[in-house]
């Protein structure tokens, strides 16, 4: 995230965007991203619904990262202007992009609720990436998901099954980071330059 996220604010983003994405990084805010084409075969609208649906009966604080262009990109942010202030302040609707896969890895989880996808390389990046993706039941995603173990897939397109497993997803999350803590306190000991030394003795001798 933190190695993505100086490229991110190296790029030609807006100064408020890349303000946003900094404190969300910085509160440890979790992030679902949707990107894709802003058109009825992506189902844009049912994976913002979803985000809503999360918010109100989970009571999480994901914010929501929407990335992409089309028909529907206005009717998107009409929804979000009826949303209340925090709910607004927790989203982020930015244009087209080309180095999306830099904001696949600053983020939590990718929702792709699609009833069709061609060449699906996002889906691709993301199990590459071990990024946790949820994803509908489209043609040629079931073999793409035996890949990689970070895909749930949900056959049919319910708001409240979305939200559930979306909070579950990020649930999880939560508790890998926490088993992981001690990982990270044995690193904080680890040096760079005594392995070096070490090494360096070790061709010596």
């Amino acid at each position: 995230k933190t190695y993505s996220l100086k490229i991110l604010n190296k790029s030609k983003i807006s100064e408020s965007t890349k303000n946003k994405l900094n404190n969300w990084i910085k509160n440890d805010r979790k992030i679902i991203l949707l990107g894709c084409q802003m058109k009825t075969q992506k189902n844009p609208l049912f994976a913002f619904s979803c985000w809503v649906r999360l918010r109100h009966i989970y009571k999480s604080n994901a914010c929501f990262l929407i990335i992409g262009d089309g028909p529907l990109k206005n009717k998107i942010s009409e929804k979000i202007l009826d949303l209340n202030t925090n709910l607004i302040e927790d989203t982020l609707q930015i244009d087209w992009v080309p180095d999306l896969s830099r904001y696949i890895l600053i983020s939590d989880i990718l929702l792709m609720p699609s009833f069709f996808e061609g060449m699906n390389l996002t889906l691709l990046e993301c199990i590459s990436y071990n990024k946790d993706i949820i994803l509908s039941k489209f043609e040629g995603a079931d073999e793409i998901m035996n890949f990689g173990k970070c895909c749930t897939q949900i056959n049919d397109l319910d708001e409240n099954k979305w939200a559930k497993h979306i909070h579950k997803v990020l649930s999880d999350q939560n508790k890998r980071k926490n088993i992981n803590t001690i990982n990270e306190e044995f690193l904080s000991y680890y040096s760079d330059y005594e392995c070096v030394q070490s090494l360096q003795k070790s061709i010596n001798s």
